[in-house]
């Protein structure tokens, strides 16, 4: 059976398929290479929309039955999911999680070990934008769009002293840089890769059989808790908030924490909710950012 998969044409997202069809052990497949809304408008240089357009267009093909997987970078995906579809998620086995979800700070200069306030810093994320003010102290903060090959030959131009990238998308290219993991608070998604078909089909069978493994589970998990979580106070993919929950333990009785920030533009706001019970967490985690008035921090940025 040769199996139609889905995806961006970013070097990134093809190598994501074959990270995920080695994961699965899938060996006869095509990939159809998209060109998506979202990368339409990064071209254009904007930085700032809603990152279904990096999905819509790929979910179409699903719905119509032109391929019949998806392979998306799973921070790209919006909060609020399609009934119509089903997703798994998953990463490299690996015991180091962090070399997944953190963020890595790259410089232009192969001498610098260290950042400094006076360094033209790029990134995207509003989020990132924020975390690099409050938590490292920068004060030139530049938009810096395209996938990460762009990214970085804008910075090797001189454009930007460093940048910002997620550390799991520069392992999986392999990229040797002058660079080190921040300690920054990262979304749940960051890292992750998903999978998504239409639900009820052979190919929705032969998946769900296959993720339904306590390692996958707790991925498919954390991720429910933190998009139930971004729902609940109303937030996406442009907020100015990072979101992380991790599942420990058991999937029925483990141990469940979901940690945020939420930043203005003056002032940020931590919290750290742990329960045993993922919709309590959601309820626990809602109810101490509606008691530190966080939205309005959000709603500085609107």
């Amino acid at each position: 059976m040769n199996i139609r998969i889905g995806s961006r044409s970013s070097s990134l997202a093809l190598k994501q398929v074959e990270i995920s069809m080695e994961e699965i052990g899938i060996e006869d497949y095509v990939t159809e290479k998209i060109v998506t809304k979202g990368d339409k408008e990064s071209a254009k240089g904007r930085t700032q929309f809603d990152k279904l357009n990096f999905v819509q267009d790929i979910e179409e093909k699903i719905s119509s039955g032109d391929i019949d997987i998806a392979v998306h970078s799973a921070k790209d995906l919006p909060a609020t999911e399609s009934k119509e579809f089903d997703y798994f998620y998953l990463r490299e086995s690996t015991e180091d999680i962090s070399t997944w979800s953190s963020d890595r700070i790259i410089f232009r200069d192969k001498n610098k070990k260290k950042f400094s306030s006076e360094m033209i810093l790029g990134t995207s994320s509003l989020r990132r934008k924020m975390q690099a003010k409050f938590l490292l102290g920068a004060e030139k903060i530049f938009s810096l769009n395209g996938n990460i090959d762009t990214r970085i030959r804008k910075l090797n131009s001189g454009e930007y002293d460093c940048i910002i990238l997620a550390n799991a998308g520069c392992t999986r290219l392999g990229f040797n840089l002058n660079s080190y993991n921040l300690d920054f608070l990262t979304p749940s998604a960051q890292g992750l890769i998903c999978l998504q078909c239409l639900k009820g089909t052979d190919i929705s069978k032969m998946l769900n059989n296959f993720f339904d493994k306590d390692k996958y589970k707790i991925h498919k998990l954390g991720m429910d808790i933190y998009k139930s979580f971004l729902r609940n106070i109303n937030a996406d993919c442009n907020s100015a908030i990072s979101v992380r929950s991790v599942s420990n333990g058991r999937i029925a009785n483990g141990e469940h924490k979901l940690t945020f920030q939420v930043f203005g533009k003056n002032e940020f706001f931590s919290a750290e909710k742990t329960h045993s019970d993922p919709q309590k967490l959601i309820e626990l985690a809602t109810e101490e950012f509606n008691r530190n008035n966080a939205k309005k921090l959000l709603d500085e940025h609107n």
